[in-house]
């Protein structure tokens, strides 16, 4: 993938504008590394997942051929772990660092913006759970970095995004003022710009299978003018709640047909504190946002 990236730098037109997209298929489900990049990994020391102190970071520490069993398999030390995520997140690095140097090469770095998105978390084992799809902050959070001309370095925007406005992004900095019949997307450029007196998205909705959520920005409270964002999930699954959910959410009540939660992403990123049974006034104005049928 990076080979045919710089390819494509090779063979592109001089002295105009141009746009790439780089896919690289990972790091993804099975979490494999080479043994060399395993091998780099193997003696450091890798962050406990979130609640969940018995999960082994790096099983490889503990034997060197560790006794994981897949399908009656015993796993080699390439295997599994977060330790080999980070291999694989090591090596992805090194492939982006290699397209961004040629692009420097090339003499149009300062005039080019580079972002790095990914298209959902990954549990690693935090509250027990392994993989996507779930609204907890490991899952539903997705990283993206953001670099170039007219960009602050070192700034964090700690309130809601969504990936899909970075087709608005490019397309206001390639100066295309009106967007094609039907397209959503918001530019994040006043973000980047720091300025956060110009409107942008609202809210930001996600979900998957058996539950929907949004998170939005607002005041704490009426008392408390500081903004944050709050995220409120709406659940339809008495049994799918439980997967990867933190020790503190509050049950799925017997007998109902839906469940709502909601939490602070500012104060709370981890999801350790439910709110629902004490901001009603929050979870009254966010109900609305959630799609027709879930939850209203």
């Amino acid at each position: 993938v990076r080979d045919r990236a710089i390819e494509l730098l090779d063979r592109k037109p001089a002295g105009k504008p141009w746009f790439m997209q780089v896919n690289f298929p990972g790091p993804h489900e099975p979490i494999v590394s080479t043994s060399r990049m395993a091998a780099s990994v193997m003696d450091r020391k890798w962050p406990d997942p979130i609640d969940n102190p018995g999960f082994m970071a790096c099983p490889q520490q503990k034997k060197k051929w560790f006794q994981l069993k897949n399908h009656g398999k015993i796993l080699p030390p390439q295997i599994g772990g977060r330790c080999n995520y980070g291999a694989e997140l090591e090596h992805l690095d090194a492939l982006m660092h290699s397209i961004v140097k040629h692009v420097e090469e090339m003499g149009e770095l300062d005039n080019t913006i580079v972002i790095v998105a990914g298209d959902h978390g990954e549990n690693l084992g935090d509250n027990g759970a392994i993989g996507k799809g779930m609204p907890w902050h490991a899952s539903i959070s997705t990283p993206l970095f953001i670099m170039g001309p007219g960009i602050g370095e070192g700034q964090v925007h700690g309130g809601p995004v969504s990936t899909l406005d970075l087709g608005g992004t490019w397309l206001d900095y390639a100066d295309v003022a009106n967007l094609g019949p039907g397209m959503t997307t918001a530019s994040l450029r006043s973000i980047l710009a720091g300025d956060i007196t110009i409107p942008r998205r609202p809210f930001v909705s996600s979900g998957y299978e058996d539950w929907r959520a949004v998170i939005k920005e607002m005041p704490t409270s009426p008392e408390d003018p500081t903004i944050t964002s709050y995220k409120l999930i709406c659940w339809k699954s008495g049994k799918a709640w439980k997967h990867g959910a933190p020790r503190s959410a509050t049950p799925f009540p017997s007998g109902a047909h839906w469940h709502l939660m909601l939490y602070d992403t500012i104060r709370d990123p981890d999801d350790f504190v439910p709110l629902d049974q004490s901001r009603p006034d929050v979870i009254a104005e966010l109900l609305p946002l959630l799609p027709e049928g879930w939850c209203r």
